[in-house]
């Protein structure tokens, strides 16, 4: 995959249904799901994995997923679960998982196990994602960033010498501790499935990662697997405020609002059954459906006339055209 440009398609599966950003604190950790309607999610889930399939009879030479929790932004928690969609719709893309979140996972061997059962089923069109994280994902899951970036490290050495050593064998290390790492089943793509880490998330630097992964490929004895440094998979978070920015005191950073649909009118959006509220009594908010966009058959058409008649009234006299009403 080297020397061509390549074309991926990704969304992140966001439910815009919310109340507009001047009314909440942040679509991030601190939106309460009471706005989410599971009627409305399941569309939106139809409507965002046919995307994903799609992209292959478009041209698209692959489909990205990605992870994300507590939030409106983009919901894919499990980012291997739409990857099995669009690898069991598919024939010819790649699928990336971008990422797993590495410091999420309590034992890391559970990556490497989906990410090679993923690569067994596609016949080996699997990209794996390695990612970081961001602070929404830390406040989410009670992670201290103090130790994230070495716990990160530790899980994908882990990973890497699953796939690519024969187990079972021990591992230990300061986070982990597994008298047994013997994964079934095995990657397909040989010696491991490509990975990808975004440039941006402070991992390490692109020349230590090129030479930690240098270093692991001639303890092998063979080449390593090419890794791909990419800018842009969390550029939409640079402009965001950093976690040590949000005063002391707060235990979620104001974040930017959902985006709103462009043109919308909430008034002349339908409202339907609100979902049940907490106990107590206390009043949910309203569940705002999107508009029905579906065309309506037209009951009354005429041409222009100085002084149009209205459908069911006599024309004037004057009028130079018929009525065309019911027509």
């Amino acid at each position: 995959m080297t020397g061509t440009l390549e074309f991926y398609l990704i969304n992140f599966m966001p439910y815009p249904y919310v109340p507009p950003g001047e009314e909440i604190e942040s679509s991030w950790v601190v939106l309460s799901n009471q706005h989410y309607d599971p009627r409305i999610g399941h569309r939106l889930y139809q409507k965002y994995l046919e995307t994903n399939v799609l992209a292959e009879r478009l041209g698209f030479d692959g489909v990205l997923t990605n992870e994300h929790h507590q939030t409106a932004y983009g919901n894919m928690p499990n980012p291997n679960l739409p990857a099995a969609w669009v690898v069991a719709q598919t024939e010819r893309i790649r699928i990336g998982v971008m990422g797993n979140v590495l410091n999420t996972h309590q034992n890391p061997l559970r990556v490497a196990e989906d990410i090679a059962m993923l690569d067994v089923m596609s016949g080996g069109r699997i990209i794996s994602g390695f990612v970081l994280g961001t602070g929404m994902e830390y406040h989410s899951y009670g992670i201290n960033p103090a130790t994230s970036r070495e716990r990160f490290w530790e899980a994908h050495d882990l990973i890497i010498k699953s796939w690519t050593e024969p187990g079972p064998f021990p591992w230990e290390s300061k986070h982990f501790n597994l008298p047994y790492v013997n994964p079934w089943p095995r990657p397909l793509q040989q010696p491991h499935p490509p990975v990808w880490l975004p440039g941006v998330s402070s991992a390490a630097p692109p020349a230590r990662v090129a030479a930690r992964r240098q270093l692991a490929g001639d303890d092998r004895g063979r080449r390593p697997q090419p890794l791909h440094l990419h800018a842009g998979l969390l550029a939409p978070f640079r402009a965001g405020p950093r976690l040590r920015d949000v005063p002391r005191g707060r235990r979620s950073p104001r974040l930017h609002p959902a985006p709103q649909p462009a043109g919308r009118d909430p008034a002349a959006l339908r409202r339907r059954d609100r979902p049940a509220g907490p106990p107590g009594g206390r009043a949910p908010p309203d569940v705002v459906h999107a508009p029905d966009s579906r065309p309506r058959p037209t009951t009354c058409s005429r041409p222009a006339t100085p002084a149009p008649a209205r459908c069911g009234a006599s024309a004037p006299a004057a009028a130079t055209a018929p009525s065309t009403c019911g027509t």
